[in-house]
């Protein structure tokens, strides 16, 4: 397939039947071997990171002791608890060293009973093949429909030319255009997603008229930061339109709405550009 820089990226596909929740579904599992540098250089820095980590857990040992031995293993246990489960990349073996305690230059009384310390060793074990499953997962995407008969690479096509549609998905899904939302059912998550999915819909359909008449009529708008554009993004629309005062007025039980001040020069060629109205906004007395 080519990108949307026009190179050639390889993929490797995997597709099966398979059933979520009652219904048939066609399965893709995408493995995509562009991803492999990108993939290898960012857990290879977090490996790096984690073993820095652990490096510094055997300072901390190294300068420890203990009059006991079941007070190191403890210790032992404890970091296993709270650090070892948490390890991705690497593996650790401890050794308890048990060292004769030194004593002043006044314990001179040789059959004065010997005392012991404890010490921890810790060694780091990198595990290559954790980092290489690592790798793999982060290359691999699975993609899902309900068109049984469909083929994998059928499946793949499709979504590689919906760069534009996955592009919105990540506005969706930035805290800047939806807050955090709390819903009791899973009918009413149900029924929120469609209703977001709707309003990226119409978005997306804005956006598409917007660009097509600023192309017929070869003109530039003003975005947010006065930045002069020729192809607005669903994002710059909605900026541009992020602060219209208005103001509301009650009178005899009714509510008028107006505007604080005019509509900036950008926001009415927007309009102009939708075929709307300032109505929109304001509206009629209620």
């Amino acid at each position: 397939f080519e990108n949307a820089q026009g190179k050639e990226v390889k993929y490797q596909v995997l597709d099966y039947k398979a059933e979520y929740k009652g219904i048939p579904v066609k399965l893709a599992v995408c493995y995509s071997f562009s991803l492999e540098e990108t993939k290898r250089k960012t857990i290879s820095r977090h490996a790096e990171k984690e073993y820095a980590e652990l490096e510094k857990k055997i300072k901390v040992f190294s300068k420890r002791s203990f009059a006991y031995e079941a007070d190191s293993q403890k210790e032992i246990e404890e970091f296993l608890k709270t650090k070892g489960k948490k390890l991705k990349y690497h593996s650790v073996n401890f050794n308890i060293e048990m060292n004769e305690k030194r004593k002043g230059k006044k314990a001179d009384n040789k059959d004065a009973q010997k005392e012991y310390e404890y010490t921890i060793n810790l060694e780091i074990n990198r595990e290559d093949s954790k980092i290489e499953t690592a790798i793999e997962r982060g290359c691999t995407f699975i993609l899902v429909s309900n068109d049984s008969d469909i083929l994998g690479e059928e499946m793949l096509k499709e979504y590689k030319t919906q760069s534009s549609v996955e592009k919105k998905f990540q506005q969706l899904k930035a805290p800047e255009f939806i807050n955090d939302l709390f819903v009791k059912t899973p009918k009413r998550v149900e029924a929120l997603t469609y209703m977001i999915l709707i309003g990226l819909m119409i978005l997306s359909v804005m956006e598409h008229v917007v660009r097509r008449e600023m192309k017929k009529d070869n003109k530039i708008i003003l975005g947010p930061g006065k930045i002069k554009m020729s192809k607005p993004s669903l994002k710059a629309i909605m900026g541009i339109f992020e602060y219209v005062p208005i103001q509301v007025i009650k009178v005899n039980n009714n509510c008028i709405r107006k505007f604080q001040k005019p509509l900036k020069d950008n926001q009415q060629q927007i309009l102009n550009y939708l075929g709307l109205d300032e109505s929109i906004f304001v509206g009629h007395a209620l």
